[in-house]
């Protein structure tokens, strides 16, 4: 793995973290995912961003709860090729870092943001 390589994109740690999500004991289902959604506001008619969609659980979960639509961004392409399997026609998805991504002014009600420092290649090292 190379420092230009998103960390999702390394192949044994994709393969651990994917074992990790299959068996449903990681951090993401007990503590994250509950947590975040709590955080939430009301989202019914809000365009949101989810800024590090990983597979795409969150978007998917904004989708259910009635966003208009949902841009799921993340820069690993083997997170987003397991977020695509998921088709809904609210969320579309794009391969890019939080500094990568351009987008008109207000054209977003609400970003979520649950891991930023996987999503940005200029967070120090922990």
């Amino acid at each position: 793995m190379t420092a230009d390589t998103p960390l999702y994109d390394d192949p044994a740690f994709f393969t651990a973290y994917q074992r990790m999500r299959a068996a449903g004991s990681g951090l993401n289902e007990e503590l994250e995912q509950p947590a975040l959604r709590r955080l939430l506001p009301a989202v019914a008619d809000l365009d949101v961003l989810d800024l590090g969609c990983g597979d795409g659980t969150q978007a998917r979960w904004l989708a259910t709860a009635a966003a208009r639509s949902v841009l799921g961004v993340d820069p690993s392409a083997r997170m987003l090729e397991l977020a695509r399997r998921h088709k809904n026609p609210l969320v579309r998805y794009v391969c890019a870092t939080a500094e990568e991504l351009s987008l008109p002014d207000a054209s977003l009600d609400l970003a979520s943001v649950a891991w930023p420092c996987t999503t940005s290649p200029t967070c120090p090292p922990s």
